[in-house]
C-alpha cells in the first residue's frame, strides 16, 4: 500500500506533549479559540497577509486547507 503524505499524516498525527504544552494537528473544532486570538488587531498586524478584522470564513478555510499539510501541523502554511 502506498499512501500520500496527506493520508499518512491523517493516520499518524504528530502529537508532542510537554509538562505545560501539547502540540497536535489543527482541527476544525479549534476554530473558535484560535479565531479569538487571531482576530485581535495586535496579533493580525504582525501577520502581514492576514486581514483585520479577520473574517470568520477566512480562518475556517485556512484550517481546512492546512489540516494535513506538514507545515499545517500547527496551522501554518
Amino acid at each position: 500500500m502506498i499512501l500520500t503524505p496527506e493520508q499518512w499524516a491523517a493516520l499518524n498525527p504528530l502529537v508532542l506533549t510537554g509538562q505545560k504544552t501539547k502540540l497536535r494537528p489543527i482541527a476544525a473544532s479549534d476554530y473558535q479559540p484560535a479565531n479569538d486570538v487571531f482576530s485581535l488587531e495586535c496579533v493580525t498586524k504582525n501577520l502581514a497577509y492576514w486581514p483585520h478584522p479577520l473574517p470568520v470564513e477566512y480562518f475556517k478555510n485556512r484550517i481546512a486547507k492546512s489540516r494535513w499539510k506538514m507545515a499545517g501541523m500547527l496551522g501554518w502554511q
